[in-house]
């Protein structure tokens, strides 16, 4: 075997172990992106009021830390729904979160509305009430930890669908089409989770897709 066919062949190797990586964590993140009939990445928080009944639109922050949000309660626990600066002036839906309902943030939440299943307090493995330990168990990946916060990444790419590439400008178009820019987006998934004497209080999801 010649060294270039040797070096060929590493090289399909890596790549392949790289695409095969990429899509490992796609699919391992996006369990952690759905929840109460919602998907992140998908529709708007107009969207969650229009299915949910209203809510009030609660901002805090600004610019990178801007952050706006509309929040029900069950019995068992508060659910709610977020987006942020990049979710433009649409407020397109980012994020999600599951709490205890025992907070001040809970109190100017309405109820979820009696019409529509409530989804249970877990999601792909995660519960309130969990260990720590649990939830980097329940993450399947490196976890980081922050105090009472522990929060984990996963990185993916999207390739552009046929709608996205044709509403982008031409200029841009242009530059995929001549394999100058990339043809896809850079997707990572935000999992936390917050935690109290060791149990978890709270875990919150974003999704962020940026070219």
């Amino acid at each position: 075997m010649g060294i270039t066919s040797l070096h060929m062949r590493v090289v399909l190797a890596v790549w392949l172990a790289f695409i095969a990586s990429v899509a490992l964590a796609a699919s391992t993140a996006e369990r952690f992106t759905s929840f109460g009939g919602f998907h992140l990445g998908v529709g708007t928080l107009t969207d969650v009021q229009s299915k949910l009944g209203p809510a009030n639109k609660i901002e805090s922050g600004e610019a990178g830390e801007y952050e706006v949000r509309v929040c029900y309660r069950t019995k068992s626990a508060t659910v709610t729904y977020l987006s942020g600066e990049m979710g433009g002036p649409t407020h397109d839906l980012l994020g999600l979160s599951v709490g205890q309902t025992n907070t001040d943030d809970s109190v100017n939440c309405p109820p979820w509305p009696s019409a529509i299943r409530v989804p249970p307090p877990r999601l792909a493995g995660l519960y309130l009430g969990m260990s720590r330990r649990a939830f980097a168990q329940a993450l399947g990946t490196k976890v980081q930890v922050d105090g009472k916060v522990s929060r984990a990444f996963f990185e993916s790419k999207r390739k552009f669908t046929p709608a996205e590439y044709q509403a982008m400008p031409k200029e841009v178009r242009e530059l995929v089409a001549k394999g100058q820019t990339q043809d896809y987006f850079d997707v990572v998934v935000t999992v936390e989770g917050y935690f109290a004497n060791n149990r978890l209080v709270k875990f919150q999801v974003w999704k962020v897709e940026t070219q």
